[in-house]
């Protein structure tokens, strides 16, 4: 998705430009970037960001202040939750290789065995290199 200027976050959200500054001075969350014109442009996560306030401002009806803690304890317990699926899937990711390790030597086991049982030859007959 495209960055959003001020007058697009204005009309998605339904809140004039002055809200939206006044949510930006409040909230240590949000860092829109300006462009070579020093105009906004919010990002996804900005509009994420602003859109989580609004609901927990107007529908909640939370203080600004307490809106802003409630998504900063949201961003970190998901970033916890984040950290312990990594850790998860890496711990799965280790069991696997190791499983395929042990089936391949599984499966390269029974023609060494052929070849050494019986004195048979390991390599192949003349007629067969053709």
């Amino acid at each position: 998705m495209r960055p959003l200027g001020t007058g697009e976050a204005e009309r998605l959200l339904g809140v004039p430009s002055r809200t939206l500054r006044h949510w930006e001075a409040a909230a240590p969350l949000l860092s829109p970037r300006r462009g070579e014109s020093g105009r906004r442009a919010y990002a996804e996560r900005d509009l994420q960001i602003l859109f989580g306030i609004r609901r927990l401002v107007e529908c909640r009806g939370l203080t600004l202040a307490e809106a802003c803690e409630r998504l900063v304890a949201e961003r970190a317990d998901a970033g916890d939750e984040l950290r312990e699926a990594i850790a998860t899937i890496a711990e799965v990711r280790s069991e696997l290789v190791a499983a395929w390790v042990d089936a391949r030597r599984l499966l390269e086991r029974p023609s060494r065995e052929e070849g050494q049982a019986g004195g048979r030859q390991t390599c192949p007959s003349p007629d067969r290199v053709l």
